[in-house]
């Protein structure tokens, strides 16, 4: 479970996860104009092969890699190849609940 009481509008924070192999896994959580909650593993679909992963800057969510930009709103739908690989959450009003399988399942990004 992970506060999200101090995660504002309009704002992302970048966590990371310790796999049960060692692995370091990165994953993003941001709250959208709306007040809603996304999250995304800190790798998009195409270019996670670079292990570069995001930045937020000025409203986007931008890959190091090949700089295509995302509102928080569309990151789900991705430009051309490019898409921020999603992770389920189950949100309350004060938390983020992300099941380690989840973030395990994702490992290959990293």
């Amino acid at each position: 479970m992970i506060p999200t009481d101090t995660l504002g509008k309009e704002q992302v924070k970048f966590y990371s996860y310790r796999a049960r192999a060692g692995e370091e896994l990165r994953f993003i959580l941001g709250r959208d104009s709306n007040g809603e909650v996304h999250a995304a593993m800190d790798a998009c679909q195409r270019c996670y092969t670079y292990h570069k992963g995001y930045i937020w800057s000025h409203g986007y969510l931008i890959c190091k890699f090949c700089g295509n930009r995302y509102r928080l709103q569309t990151m789900e739908s991705g430009l051309a190849s490019c898409v921020p690989v999603g992770l389920p959450v189950r949100a309350t009003a004060r938390s983020v609940t992300i099941k380690p399988a989840d973030l395990e399942h994702e490992r290959r990004l990293f």
